[in-house]
């Protein structure tokens, strides 16, 4: 997702997080039981053209399959697909027809669950995650301080569809915000940290830490001073980087230090305008009395990247 589809998120953050996601209503655990939704412990079998896969039904968690189906998914997605090895998913044999509330069988056949966050519903198999899935509408009980321990094991996933599953599992559920769940939050804290995992999970679970009191918290704000000090000002336009770095910048707004005014500053000499937009508002909350003269400065260089250029020359004319 690029950076400008990214929108504003309780005054701090960038990802566009559903509603249900913000209110805790639909977790993806949840939302893969919804009405005329199918959920499979499967085999792959082979890919059938570029988006669609065949599967080898080997449990029913969630209404019953065929014992063989081809299911169409998202190209994608189908290329991360492995024959011969175990996935739990989710699909619809349904399509939405004109009416609100009705649906109709879709003549394609079976399509593959695209839920937010998660997007299409295939995950790597693991007991884990198939409890997690299973538990509530099994009518099983469990605390929130084990459902942190649970969905934060699976932050270790490989697979990048697992861990969206599980941040977003966090998000909704409000899961951070348990008392007593220092090893879970500890877990989240290290996959945000870590740049190979997933950046849509990293972003919407450094975006959830901002609920968390100062004492559980307060890794956030260490976040985000590292992401502001250290990442590379090239950034990777097509990558979710940005979208880090911007609200690591919106959190040093509203949470920093004059200390931080400098490693701000660096970023109106990158190559991504809107975060060069979202340093200026952080320079002008953490160092007001000098965020002019660092505009202008960073105008005189001949080598400004002219998107950042244009973000700062309007800038300049606001502070004016």
């Amino acid at each position: 997702m690029r950076l400008q589809n990214l929108c504003l998120v309780l005054g701090l953050g960038l990802l566009a997080v559903p509603t249900s996601a913000r209110e805790g209503k639909n977790p993806p655990s949840l939302a893969l039981h919804e009405k005329y939704r199918q959920i499979i412990v499967a085999k792959a079998v082979e890919p059938v053209g570029d988006e669609a896969f065949r599967f080898k039904t080997l449990k029913n968690l969630f209404r019953q399959a065929p014992a063989e189906l081809t299911i169409r998914m998202a190209p994608d997605t189908a290329r991360t697909l492995n024959p011969g090895k175990k996935y739990i998913v989710s699909f619809t044999q349904h399509q939405k027809v004109r009416f609100p509330g009705l649906s109709g069988k879709n003549p394609d056949g079976p399509t593959i669950v695209r839920i937010p966050q998660t997007e299409d519903a295939v995950f790597e198999y693991s007991r884990s995650l198939r409890r997690l899935i299973t538990w509530q509408p099994a009518g099983k009980n469990f605390s929130k301080k084990k459902l942190l321990s649970m969905t934060s094991r699976l932050l270790s996933s490989e697979d990048r569809a697992v861990q969206r599953f599980a941040a977003s599992e966090i998000a909704q559920r409000q899961l951070m915000e348990t008392a007593g769940a220092q090893k879970g939050i500890d877990r989240v804290e290290a996959f945000v940290r870590d740049p190979d995992k997933d950046g849509n999970a990293r972003n919407l679970l450094l975006l959830t830490a901002g609920r968390l009191p100062m004492e559980s918290g307060g890794w956030r704000l260490d976040v985000a001073r590292q992401f502001v000090t250290e990442t590379d000002l090239t950034l990777d336009k097509a990558s979710l980087i940005p979208g880090l770095v911007r609200l690591s910048l919106k959190i040093l707004e509203k949470e920093g230090a004059a200390a931080d005014a400098e490693a701000v500053a660096r970023w109106l000499l990158g190559n991504h305008g809107p975060v060069a937009e979202a340093a200026v508002a952080a320079l002008e909350a953490l160092a007001p009395q000098t965020v002019g003269e660092t505009v202008r400065e960073a105008l005189a260089q001949d080598d400004l990247n002219e998107d950042v250029r244009f973000v700062l020359k309007l800038k300049q004319k606001r502070l004016s």
